[in-house]
């Protein structure tokens, strides 16, 4: 994986990744071909707004999983088509940690608790995005 930030003033930790997937089949003559897209992501302002995606996500059988992650916590769906979507709340930049990347299960409650359901972040705080 490859994290590419908009240069200028960006507060967002990437805003292009790019992933290396060499393990696809060939396609087939006369089969269509997979895009190429992984997912594309899109983001909300609070937690709150992040939980009810969840909610919608699963009430629509288009929801995938849940992620805190270090840099923001994600919802992932899919749209009708199988695409994969994340919908992201940024965790505010000065809680970000590199010491461990690893994603771990995204529990509302706790994340509630610590930052509160409606901490505005990224895009909604005015942030560079």
């Amino acid at each position: 994986m490859r994290f590419f930030r908009a240069k200028g003033k960006s507060t967002n930790h990437h805003d292009l990744a790019i992933i290396a997937n060499a393990t696809l089949p060939s396609p087939v003559w006369g089969q269509p071909i997979c895009p190429g897209l992984f997912h594309v992501a899109f983001e909300v302002g609070t937690i709150a707004e992040l939980e009810e995606y969840a909610v919608t996500l699963k009430d629509a059988n288009s929801f995938i999983d849940q992620l805190y992650q270090p840099m923001h916590l994600s919802v992932y769906g899919k749209d009708p088509d199988g695409i994969g979507i994340e919908i992201i709340w940024r965790i505010p930049n000065e809680c970000w940690t590199y010491s461990n990347l690893w994603r771990a299960p995204l529990n509302f409650e706790e994340a509630i608790a610590r930052w509160g359901a409606t901490l505005k972040t990224g895009a909604a705080a005015g942030e560079s995005t």
